[in-house]
């Protein structure tokens, strides 16, 4: 237990920690051990927490000699009680990035009835006047939908908060099916009240996923956004960060803990065990991205490192709807 919170700290793959005898002594003592073959040393989410608490805790327990093993622990679990939580978030947030390596991606601002727009959401450009987003984006509480007018697109730049070209939002077309309980068909359409224009490298249409584009467990992907780099940082810059697809199952089960069941038109992301890091509030809406090609569009975490995967609107099951939706007037 670490903050009041379960955690799962798996070591690196070094030879003596793969070893099949250290390997079977772990799995006989902790029950979500993770074995070197479930979670190979190749996957990107090995090593940011790992160096970076193991760096602080050599530093605060190990600055002097210990006589015994007992004496180390105990200098050990005080280093750990300790540690500042910007340092673990600091390990867990997304990387800063710019807007010519992701131009379509856009910050959806909203006023919610006032004067001034702030970043809510984000959003993928898919043609020179439609931005695919999430459909819970744009409801209240009590169900009810924000006029279009409430909202504005921020393209070409890397600052929800400045530069680049803001447009007006004249419509925003949600899933007829989408329920902001269940979260099933989680995506909208937004329509700018006049043609955007595309500047290459800076403002570009998406590459989005066709129905039959494959995914599968492990496939690392990308998720962006403005949103916050943890529960208490928030973020106007964009951010983006490594995942890869979590199992549906895992992902499943997980949920169903808090009551949410998670849909074959959802698209799961985060470690293969426990979600340390991922998309976070106000990233609703931002695209996840597999080389290059729009796959997902983030719609749900709960928290941002409480242990459960993040939840995306699988793309591919909506492409027919995206096209259709696209091409109307």
């Amino acid at each position: 237990m670490f903050n009041n919170r379960h955690w799962v700290f798996q070591q690196d793959s070094a030879p003596a920690h793969r070893a099949k005898s250290t390997q079977d002594w772990l799995a006989a003592r902790e029950i979500d051990f993770i074995r070197h073959e479930d979670w190979p040393s190749s996957s990107p989410d090995l090593n940011p927490l790992d160096y970076k608490i193991w760096q602080h805790l050599e530093e605060k327990a190990c600055s002097k000699p210990h006589p015994n093993l007992e004496s180390l622990k105990t200098s050990l679990i005080k280093a750990a009680a300790d540690i500042d939580m910007d340092l673990v978030h600091g390990a867990t947030a997304g990387f800063l990035t710019t807007i010519d390596k992701y131009p379509f991606a856009t910050a959806l601002l909203c006023s919610f009835g006032s004067s001034n727009y702030n970043k809510a959401c984000g959003g993928t450009i898919l043609t020179n006047s439609a931005i695919l987003s999430a459909a819970s984006c744009f409801y209240n509480d009590d169900n009810t939908e924000h006029p279009a007018n409430w909202w504005r697109a921020r393209l070409g730049s890397s600052d929800s908060n400045s530069g680049g070209t803001i447009y007006l939002i004249r419509r925003i077309d949600r899933h007829p099916d989408f329920n902001l309980t269940t979260r099933i068909n989680d995506i909208a359409v937004l329509r700018t009240s006049i043609n955007l224009i595309l500047v290459p490298g800076l403002v570009e249409t998406a590459y989005v996923a066709g129905g039959a584009y494959p995914l599968t467990n492990s496939q690392a992907v990308w998720g962006l956004g403005w949103g916050e780099s943890s529960q208490a940082l928030s973020s106007g810059r964009l951010r983006e960060m490594q995942l890869w697809i979590a199992d549906q199952q895992f992902c499943a089960n997980r949920y169903s803990d808090l009551g949410f069941a998670v849909t074959n038109n959802m698209l799961c992301t985060g470690p293969p065990y426990e979600a340390i890091r991922g998309q976070c509030q106000g990233d609703h809406g931002s695209p996840l991205v597999h080389n290059g090609v729009v796959v997902g569009v983030f719609m749900r975490m709960e928290e941002c490192e409480l242990g459960y995967p993040n939840i995306n609107t699988r793309v591919p099951s909506y492409a027919r709807w995206i096209e259709a939706t696209v091409v109307s007037n």
